[in-house]
């Protein structure tokens, strides 16, 4: 389980919202003066709000502003990374092969990118559905394991 430490910005009965931030390692990098990850991170806030389920814990052990640490089931990283990147990039790929894979010229082009896009709004649906399927469950979501008071 990969742990993080944060804030309480919020709460309700059954989800906490934990403030994070985010780490980086453009200061320690040689390559940070010309690198443009570096130049947007600057810019860009450094804080990232993340929804925690209590886990183990009452909504009574939990106030806002507390310090927490939240853990994050390695399986959920890869499993989430999968969903969101890969089944749209699949879904997209076939839709490409299946509308625009016999023929040849403009109008076959055009199928295969009206079939790209098809592919991708199912993937990004079935991803959307998925995520909110599996909003509350423990074992793929952010849970709450320690509190700092």
């Amino acid at each position: 389980m990969l742990l993080e430490t944060g804030t309480v910005v919020s709460k309700s009965t059954n989800m906490l919202m934990v403030e994070t931030i985010k780490k980086s390692t453009c200061a320690s990098c040689s390559a940070a003066s010309g690198c443009g990850h570096a130049l947007v991170s600057k810019f860009s806030t450094n804080t990232n709000q993340v929804s925690v389920l209590f886990g183990d814990f009452a909504t009574e052990d939990v106030d806002l502003g507390d310090g927490v640490i939240i853990g994050v089931p390695e399986h959920v990283i890869v499993q989430g990374t999968l969903l969101v990147y890969v089944l749209p990039l699949i879904l997209a790929l076939s839709g490409t092969w299946l509308l625009g894979g016999g023929g040849s010229g403009l109008e076959s082009d055009l199928s295969g990118v009206f079939g790209a896009l098809i592919g991708l709004f199912i993937g990004r649906s079935a991803a959307g559905f998925w995520l909110r399927k599996t909003s509350v469950d423990q074992a793929r979501n952010p849970v709450l394991v320690a509190v700092n008071e």
